[in-house]
């Protein structure tokens, strides 16, 4: 089994969006959530160069691809990481998918560098000026499907109580698709404790859910 790119849905407001009202409206935007694992597990290929006229064929290892470029964004790490996942290279995958949590996401803010001046030069407010700077990373979706991913690699890997601490994490955040974390047959591995999780967050019955919608 293996995580696979989907968008998934956050709180908007007090009112929980749906996964399908996202795949609608954030369609670009949104980040790629790991769902029920029906990523078939196929080797990844790479192109490989060929040497230049007069330079001496290197030598290479029968069965390893050549190492990818390291990734700039949110988008390239996890990219990759599903690339590792899919091949059956859980700890690679686990790399990526902790890297992309540190790399420029969908996310973003502006903030304005301390002027020169410091103070208004009359003794008033602080000097405006300054130049004003956008910074981007991984938006509170992404983070969230990061970890799931990860907590995907932990279960691949046996590491249960990791796995387990990642998922109550982001269930924590406000992940709230309680069936794409049921019907994943990776995380389906962690048995039992998995089910007590979820029974700590899912609704029971229709007043939990109206709770849930407005909290």
């Amino acid at each position: 089994s293996s995580p696979m790119a989907c968008p998934v849905h956050p709180r908007a407001g007090i009112a929980t969006m749906s996964l399908c009202a996202l795949l609608v409206l954030f369609p670009a935007t949104s980040f790629h959530l790991p769902q029920a694992s029906r990523v078939h597990r196929t080797r990844v290929l790479f192109t490989e160069q060929q040497p230049s006229a007069g330079e001496p064929p290197q030598a290479s290892t029968a069965g390893e691809a050549p190492p990818l470029p390291a990734p700039s964004s949110f988008a390239e790490a996890e990219t990759q990481g599903l690339k590792c996942f899919s091949a059956g290279d859980y700890e690679g995958a686990l790399d990526m998918f902790s890297l992309s949590l540190n790399l420029p996401g969908s996310g973003w803010d502006l903030s304005r560098t301390k002027p020169a001046g410091g103070s208004h030069p009359t003794g008033g407010a602080p000097n405006p000026s300054g130049v004003i700077v956008r910074k981007e990373f991984a938006s509170v979706q992404e983070v969230q499907c990061a970890k799931y991913n990860q907590a995907c690699c932990h279960a691949a890997l046996g590491s249960a109580t990791k796995a387990l601490d990642l998922l109550d994490e982001i269930l924590g955040s406000g992940f709230e698709d309680f069936d794409v974390i049921r019907k994943d047959t990776t995380l389906s591995r962690l048995g039992t404790d998995l089910d007590k999780l979820l029974d700590r967050y899912e609704p029971k019955g229709p007043m939990d859910k109206l709770v849930k919608f407005f909290s």
